[in-house]
């Protein structure tokens, strides 16, 4: 396998400048990578562009237009130094497990599981895939976000939350809106874990159009809660107090309280009116928050 590494300044700088599938190469260096389109891929059905760049072996930057999302790219260029190396040394492990020509066969193997129009057999290869296999189809992963199937949307989910790839975050966004509630749940989660703050309007919208599940409203509000230095995300957890469902409110106070160090003398199982009356100082306190 080739050293891979992807130094973060050269990925932040190609993508700050806007030419993020280009580099300025060092007189005499040869260029010998290659990058693809997924719309022109046949396994793909997001049509999301992925460039790979490499230089004399080494991958540079792996590049990701995110379309209304490019803040995000450069948010995780530091990050994405620390998952490639990760990649590497899964990648290398997977060689070293099966040997060069076998590892090429069984990814070829997973990778016409994921294609498959079996559901069954797409859940094998995610199965496959988060058991350890070659990072080289991830992004198949990411398109899997769309699967008609629920339970291979659950396990796409599940794959990208153990290696975060910056491409994953529009969809992830999407998921917001999944008819299941559990994979709603789920993407609440790993948008938190990954710190994509870009998501905190989604979460806002999604929280205020939730309307079935009152544990995706709460799951919601611990995303939420994880950035509160984000006037949004404050203002929706205020507003949760007063939400019909009390577990809610136990959870919009639970995180409220972790973040002023005081309760405010809200109760979420006390009378109406009381809450309504704690519910208002809390919105003070919000609008006295600097």
């Amino acid at each position: 396998m080739p050293d891979c590494k992807a130094p973060a300044l050269l990925a932040l700088l190609a993508l700050l400048s806007g030419c993020a599938s280009s580099f300025e190469f060092e007189p005499g260096a040869e260029r010998t990578g290659y990058s693809f389109d997924l719309a022109d891929h046949p396994g793909s059905r997001s049509g999301a562009t992925v460039e790979y760049q490499m230089l004399d072996g080494n991958l540079l930057q792996r590049s990701l237009f995110l379309g209304s999302f490019p803040l995000l790219a450069v948010r995780f260029a530091n990050s994405m130094e620390e998952r490639i190396r990760e990649s590497e040394f899964e990648d290398n492990r997977y060689f070293e497990r099966y040997g060069e020509g076998r590892a090429r066969d069984e990814a070829e193997r997973i990778r016409a599981l994921l294609l498959s129009e079996s559901s069954e057999a797409r859940r094998t290869g995610l199965s496959k895939l988060r058991a350890g296999g070659p990072r080289e189809h991830y992004f198949l992963v990411v398109d899997l976000l769309r699967d008609p199937d629920d339970q291979v949307r659950a396990m796409a989910l599940h794959v990208l939350a153990s290696h975060w790839d910056p491409a994953s975050f529009p969809r992830l966004v999407e998921v917001l809106s999944d008819p299941e509630d559990d994979n709603r749940v789920l993407a609440a989660k790993y948008l938190v874990q990954f710190e994509a703050q870009d998501a905190v309007p989604a979460l806002v919208e999604s929280f205020r159009r939730e309307e079935g599940s009152a544990r995706v409203r709460a799951a919601i509000l611990r995303a939420l809660a994880a950035f509160p230095e984000d006037r949004r995300a404050l203002a929706t957890l205020v507003d949760a107090l007063a939400d019909p469902d009390k577990v809610v409110c136990y959870e919009a106070i639970e995180r409220l309280s972790a973040i002023a160090g005081d309760t405010l003398g809200y109760d979420a199982f006390a009378d109406e009116s009381s809450r309504r009356k704690a519910a208002e100082r809390w919105r003070k306190w919000l609008s006295e928050r600097r």
